[in-house]
């Protein structure tokens, strides 16, 4: 009975990280798209009013900003893309355990999860810095139109 208990914690503990990985999965998700928006606006502005730079050196800052800008929409469009996420128990795999002693089922069922959660945790994580470069990229494309920016205003 000790074991069977013991074995429902750990169950469980591992079923409430998987949900947590999925909401995590969701919010990087809603960065990504609100980094790639936010980037291509900024993009379609800057790229209007590069025209205007008579300055070589501002020609090369707003070229910089471009491709800054540029890097952060491609960065997080990658972010978005398609990847299969891990969910086990897969209730494809579950017909097999029908008639099967419960505790071993559960057992297995686990290890199932813990991989699970190992595989998805990678990719999770190729995600995560995947949008932290864009949000650099777009700050640094930032950063270099606003220079440009306040310079004209000066002169």
């Amino acid at each position: 009975m000790a074991q069977e208990t013991t074995l429902d914690l750990v169950y469980e503990e591992v079923r409430t990280h998987l949900e947590r990985q999925m909401r995590n999965l969701r919010a990087l998700d809603t960065k990504a798209n609100l980094t790639a928006g936010l980037s291509a606006v900024v993009l379609g502005i800057v790229t209007s009013q590069a025209t205007g730079c008579a300055q070589p050196w501002a020609r090369v800052a707003w070229f910089a900003a471009v491709a800054l800008l540029l890097g952060a929409v491609v960065l997080s469009l990658l972010s978005l893309w398609v990847v299969g996420w891990r969910a086990d128990p897969a209730p494809k795999g579950m017909k097999g355990y029908l008639g099967a002693d419960v505790v071993s089922a559960k057992r297995q069922f686990l290890e199932n999860m813990v991989e699970s959660h190992r595989v998805n945790r990678r990719k999770l994580n190729r995600k995560m810095w995947g949008i932290r470069l864009a949000m650099v990229s777009l700050l640094a494309g930032l950063a270099a139109v606003s220079l440009v920016v306040a310079v004209r205003l000066i002169y």
